[in-house]
């Protein structure tokens, strides 16, 4: 008999399905999350952009992080605005080598 639980999503945005929150701050709230079609593991970066100033950060986040090309660095696959959320997906990492 398998006793493994299916945790139950807590969100689903677009093809994103929001499956445990991995971090919070007083800004944002990070997701390990799971893309339906793909398949694909993905920490997602949600942004709430009630302030004015966090629209203007995350937009200058996404440009320095896709500017950036090196092997210590997460690469960020996507972003996009939903609602009053602003969503930034990195890839996902679950071991870090020193």
């Amino acid at each position: 008999m398998n006793n493994s639980k299916v945790a139950k999503p807590i969100k689903t945005v677009g093809e994103w399905v929001f499956e445990e929150i991995i971090g919070k701050g007083a800004q944002a709230t990070v997701y390990r999350g799971r893309n339906k079609s793909a398949n694909k593991i993905a920490a997602i970066k949600e942004i709430c952009l009630d302030q004015v100033d966090q629209a203007v950060l995350s937009t200058t986040e996404v440009d320095l992080i896709k500017s950036i090309s090196h092997p210590f660095v997460i690469k960020l696959w996507d972003h996009f605005l939903f609602e009053k959320e602003y969503y930034i997906i990195y890839e996902y990492i679950t071991q870090v080598y020193f």
